[in-house]
This record gives C-alpha cells, sequence and structure tokens, in this order.
C-alpha cells in the first residue's frame, strides 16, 4: 500500500496509494468490460427467446451500462477524496528491528487527527505465506500464525496525530522471512473511523530472530492492555438475563457480509455458465454442451444455496455457577442440546477458526472458545467471534457468570 523504508529502515513509510490505485484499476476493468459487452451486441445482438421483443434489447443494455458506469464514477471520486483529506502515515520503529521475545513499538504520524469519539484500533498479525504452484499460474495463499490488537495511545503532534504503540511477541513466534515458497511476514493495520470517514492503512514490519530494548518508548504501558472491545460485539454475541442464567445469543444472519459475497460469487458464476449453455441452445449449436458445463452450473449452485442452510443456525449458551447449557437452533428450532454441570469443568481455550479477507483490508480471523473437563472432553461455547479481543472479553463475561475462580 504505497510502502517504502528509507535508509535506516526504522521509518516505514505508508501513502495508501496502492490501495486507492486498486480501486480504480477495478472500477475502469468493470466500466471497461461492460462498454465492450455493449458494443459486442450492438453489433451483432443475441438470440432472444420468443416473445421478446429484439428493440427493448439495446435501451436496457444502455441504462445498464450506463448506471454501471455512474456507479463506479462514484466509488472512484469518494475513495479519491477520502485519500486526500486523510493523507499518508508514517511509521518510526522503536525497537528496530523488532524480536520474538520482545516488542513491536512505534509511533505512527498522522496528517488527521481523530475525534473524542473516533475509533482507532491497531492490529499486529505474523503471517505464513505460502506458494500454491510455481510459473504463471502460481497464486499465495495467506495463514495468520498470531494476531494481537490493541487501542494506541494519542498524541497531538500540530495538526497531526501521533499514535504510539507496544505489542510484545511471543518468543515462539518466528522472524520474518523472505524469499522462496514459504514466507514468514509481519504486518501492522491501522483501522480508524475518522468523522465518518474509513482510515485503513498497512505497514510490513522487520522481525528479526533475537528481542532489541525500546529506546524512547519504555514509560508507555503495552498497547494490548488498553482493550479494544470494552463491551460484547453485539452483531456476533447478545448478553441477557433469564431466570437466574447469564445468556449469550449468538445471532442467526451474524455472517451476513462473507455469506452474501459466497453466494454472489456462486450466482455471477452460475448465471455466465448457464447463459452460455443458454445461448448455446437458442442459436442452435448443434449436440449437448461440454460435460464440464454441467458440472460447473451444479458447483456454482451448491454455493448459491450453501448460505440458505448457514445462516440460519443460531446459538444460545447459558451460564450460571451450576454449569452451562449449550443449545443449538436452525430458523428458531431447536437441533441439538449439551449441559455441562460447574463440577465436570476443568478450563477454556481458545481455537482460531475461519479466516476471511475482503480486498486490502486486515485477515480477519474467527476464534471459538472450547470448554474442557476433567475426563478430557471438549465442547464449542461459542460461535465464531472476529479477533482476540472480543473472544476475550466473552470469555471473562462468561466466566463471571459461572462464578469461575
Amino acid at each position: 500500500m504505497g510502502k517504502t523504508r528509507d535508509d535506516t529502515g526504522a521509518t516505514i513509510h505508508c501513502s495508501g496509494r496502492a490501495e486507492l490505485a486498486a480501486t480504480w484499476i477495478v472500477s475502469l476493468f468493470l466500466v471497461g468490460f461492460i462498454w465492450m459487452l455493449w458494443f459486442i451486441f450492438r453489433e451483432q445482438p443475441p438470440a432472444l427467446p420468443r416473445g421478446v421483443e429484439a428493440h427493448w434489447f439495446h435501451p436496457v443494455a444502455t441504462a445498464v451500462a450506463v448506471l454501471v458506469t455512474l456507479a463506479a464514477a462514484g466509488v472512484v471520486l469518494a475513495a479519491t477524496r477520502n485519500w486526500r483529506l486523510l493523507g499518508p502515515a508514517r511509521l518510526q520503529m522503536d525497537p528496530f528491528p523488532a524480536g520474538p521475545g520482545g516488542e513491536v513499538g512505534g509511533v505512527i504520524e498522522l496528517a488527521a487527527r481523530p475525534g473524542a469519539q473516533d475509533r482507532v484500533v491497531l492490529a499486529l498479525q505474523c503471517i505464513r505465506r505460502r506458494r500454491s504452484s510455481s510459473g504463471r499460474n502460481s497464486s499465495w495463499h495467506e495463514t495468520v500464525l498470531w494476531e494481537d490488537e490493541g487501542m494506541p495511545y494519542i498524541e497531538a503532534a500540530g495538526r497531526g496525530t501521533r499514535l504510539v504503540m507496544r505489542f510484545p511477541i511471543p518468543a515462539e513466534q518466528p522472524p520474518s522471512r523472505h524469499g522462496g515458497d514459504e514466507q514468514v511476514v509481519w504486518r501492522l493495520y491501522l483501522e480508524a473511523d475518522l468523522a465518518g470517514r474509513t482510515l485503513r492503512r498497512q505497514f510490513t514490519l522487520p522481525v528479526g530472530d533475537r528481542p532489541n530494548p525500546a529506546r524512547a518508548l519504555q514509560s508507555y504501558p503495552l498497547t494490548p492492555s488498553r482493550p479494544v472491545e470494552k463491551h460484547l460485539p453485539g452483531q456476533w454475541v447478545r448478553e441477557t438475563r433469564q431466570a437466574g442464567w447469564t445468556v449469550f445469543r449468538f445471532p442467526a444472519f451474524r455472517h451476513l457480509k462473507a455469506t452474501l459475497s459466497l453466494a454472489g460469487f456462486g450466482l455471477l458464476f452460475f448465471g455466465v455458465t448457464g447463459g452460455v449453455m443458454l445461448w448455446m441452445n437458442l442459436t442452435g449449436q448443434r449436440g449437448d454442451p461440454p460435460l464440464v458445463f454441467p458440472i460447473v452450473l451444479l458447483v456454482f449452485a451448491f454455493l448459491m444455496v450453501l448460505p440458505v442452510f448457514w445462516l440460519p443456525f443460531s446459538l444460545h449458551v447459558s451460564a450460571s455457577p451450576e454449569g452451562l447449557r449449550i443449545r443449538r437452533y436452525w430458523l428458531g428450532l431447536p437441533v441439538g442440546s449439551r449441559q455441562l454441570a460447574r463440577a465436570e469443568l476443568s478450563g477454556f481455550s481458545t481455537k482460531s477458526g475461519n479466516q476471511v479477507r475482503f480486498g486490502n483490508q486486515r485477515q480477519e480471523v474467527f476464534y471459538h472458545l472450547v470448554a474442557q473437563t476433567a475426563d478430557g472432553r471438549k465442547r464449542r461455547c461459542s460461535a465464531g467471534l472476529p479477533g482476540p479481543a472480543a473472544i476475550q472479553r466473552y470469555e471473562e463475561q462468561l466466566k463471571a457468570a459461572l462464578d469461575w475462580r
């Protein structure tokens, strides 16, 4: 995202131009593709089913192309104005380089100034990158090995702002490793909502194989000690009281964004594949379509239908000094129930689950809380919660309801 390092390496700049350029490129590609189809069908209109008036095709196609163009222009103009108002960001690392067993620290300088109610969050991730294949068709798959997040200390600096952060790094985490088909990268993500505008900046950090002491930031407490979530995120879990029990309700339709993206992907390619098969049929192509067409059609149809079964699931976890009750529902209908007495519980552990990434945003990891019993059984007692801060807050409140000591 427009990152460069100076000669000393301790200063990392992030201009945000790469994210802006990606918005321009995607928008221009979409507009160009739509108008290319418009010109192709203008010269050679497609065969239309009986009963469909041919003279309606060109006005409708033109209206669709114009609407897509206007929408893309609006997205590009908004992204450009947002980038000009928020400006670049610069990170001065201290210590440099960071190392496992030590800490990642530094000061981020912003041109914008957050308000008292604005939300500013820093997230540090250690990511393993693996190349799936070699050659022109190679692609990289990223997996988050470890992450932490917290709120930086905000200080005024002229017309801008200084964000001070200190993240401790566990000694067992690997240092940065570049080159080859397997790499390890450390990334720091800055996410802020500033007066209704979203600021996102990303820094790739050098992490060596040994810790170094900080020089100027020892007086600041560690960043994770300032929790991101003071309350449970209401979108994912809601806490209520019922007959002496604390009930944590994980509602249905909580993964709406990811599910709609999956369904939209399936719908797009289902439409393309089905459209090709329909075109072959309408234009009188001889013979049956290749076997790959119905197979692909069924795969993308499955991606469209899957959210129908996935979204309506909800989970209710009830806790009291008596123990835990875990109930699962589908469209409000009970589909499973488990109960654990307080005396059976021996502890809790956190398990990472699905990882989702949208565009240039940070890879979001969903965590589950697992209850462990004295005889070695494990029972999941939460749905996926995004980020370590949310699952930590949930664990604290669940233990409080259990009167866990």
